[in-house]
């Protein structure tokens, strides 16, 4: 998959959010490079939220960089629209949850391997709300490994 020559690479990440899925596609492709030795650095010194933050927590561990006073936000998968597919019968909404609980569990499983959360303390901490914490609130975590710059609050 990479350039044998090519042994880290640095993710930037400053993002409003988008499409579970989408986010999905791009931690796979993380996860291969790693996979072959590679070291996968990101780094937020602004705003990573929902698949945002999904993408800067999966980093390779001691290379997920953050700036102290960064906005990280984790919330409930909100939609399916857009994805090819719509779920509309009588009992849709059953549905649609069932689908929603499913791709939300799944994320919360695979975020609790990624931090100092379990599945369910992640889970009470989005539940019809969102989970907002500064880059220092994401080390605490364990989501963030480190502090960028000159700016690093000393522990």
């Amino acid at each position: 998959m990479r350039l044998k020559k090519i042994k880290r690479v640095v993710i930037e990440i400053f993002s409003p959010g988008g499409g579970v899925f989408h986010a999905q596609k791009i931690i796979s492709l993380m996860d291969e490079f790693k996979s072959e030795g590679g070291v996968v650095e990101t780094r937020s010194d602004g705003a990573s939220f929902s698949a945002g933050f999904y993408i800067f927590a999966a980093g390779s561990r001691g290379h997920r960089m953050v700036y102290p006073y960064a906005e990280l936000m984790w919330h409930e998968i909100q939609s399916l629209t857009g994805y090819g597919f719509v779920i509309d019968t009588p009992s849709s909404s059953e549905e649609k949850a069932r689908v929603l609980k499913h791709l939300q569990k799944g994320r919360n499983e695979w975020l609790a391997t990624r931090g100092n959360l379990t599945e369910e303390e992640l889970d009470q901490k989005i539940r019809n709300r969102e989970f907002w914490m500064t880059g220092k609130q994401a080390k605490d975590y364990g989501f963030a490994d480190g502090f960028i710059g000159e700016h690093a609050i000393q522990q």
